[in-house]
């Protein structure tokens, strides 16, 4: 029997969209990251592109209240389930003066958007996906001379703080985190992505997807060798939150280090072992 492909759902902005900065149209399919992806994770996974120009996190666009992010955020969810992989790259147009956000302001609505993403994922299915949490790339150092006119200096000084609030909250909510500085900008308007851009961003996405692979595979195996024993995690434990992101049953509390298992709630799977970098999870 054929297995289903894993569904990787994509939520962001224009550069998830595609936009080309001139004239301001599409990229070609082939051009854009997810399309790139798509072909390089192959016919075992489903790539699902959820872009929009101009979206936030949670804050509101003058004239374009449809932009915000969080609020239509459990339809579009309840609209693509499963997902086995959720990847989430805003925070660029959260950025923009007329948002009037600071940078750890951006931080909190992309938390509020983390937390209603994983309440959405646990009334809609039956396991949590995978998290992946992309500080998008920063505006590049032609703001000054940027076709897009709501490109600034402080535009580009608050996206260059991103990542450095984003990546302790990928460690909070159990993401997957991915630095999109350094892939290329255009140098027109400083905030698009070039057609090299896009297919650094597809490298950088199918190195955090695969990082997941056989997280899920030994499930049988597991159950029918080792149904009497525990997964237990250990003081080794340094508190990155990928079990989080990758425990199917939401059975691991990491409020504090090293985190700990509910064990009525564990389902044995082993997906939490497979994915701990400091091999920190035993079975005992």
């Amino acid at each position: 029997m054929n297995k289903e492909p894993k569904a990787v759902l994509c939520y962001g902005d224009s550069n998830t969209y595609g936009l080309e900065p001139l004239p301001g149209g599409r990229y070609p399919l082939k051009v854009r990251w997810t399309t790139q992806l798509q072909e390089q994770l192959g016919d075992g996974y489903i790539v699902i592109p959820e872009g929009l120009s101009g979206r936030t996190t949670d804050f509101d666009r003058v004239d374009a209240p449809y932009k915000r992010g969080l609020p239509p955020l459990k339809a579009i969810l309840g609209s693509h389930v499963p997902v086995d992989v959720f990847i989430v790259m805003l925070g660029t147009n959260d950025c923009i003066a007329e948002v009037g956000a600071s940078p750890e302001e951006i931080a909190g609505g992309m938390e509020r958007f983390l937390k209603a993403a994983r309440e959405a994922f646990e009334e809609f299915q039956e396991f949590q996906p995978a998290y992946i949490l992309a500080a998008p790339a920063p505006v590049g150092p032609n703001y000054a001379v940027s076709t897009d006119e709501a490109v600034d200096e402080s535009m580009y000084i608050k996206s260059h703080q991103l990542a450095g609030l984003y990546e302790p909250l990928a460690a909070k909510y159990g993401c997957i985190f991915v630095d999109g500085a350094g892939t290329e900008i255009s140098a027109l308007d400083s905030e698009h992505l070039t057609e090299e851009g896009h297919r650094q961003i597809a490298a950088l996405m199918y190195e955090a997807v695969t990082s997941l692979e056989g997280t899920q595979d030994l499930k049988a195996e597991t159950k029918e060798t080792d149904a009497d024993k525990h997964y237990v995690i250990t003081d080794d434990c340094i508190g990155c939150g990928y079990c989080l992101a990758a425990c199917p049953a939401i059975c691991i509390e990491g409020t504090l280090i090293p985190f700990t298992i509910e064990q009525e709630k564990c389902q044995h799977c082993g997906a939490c072992q497979d994915i701990c970098p400091s091999d920190a999870i035993a079975l005992l």
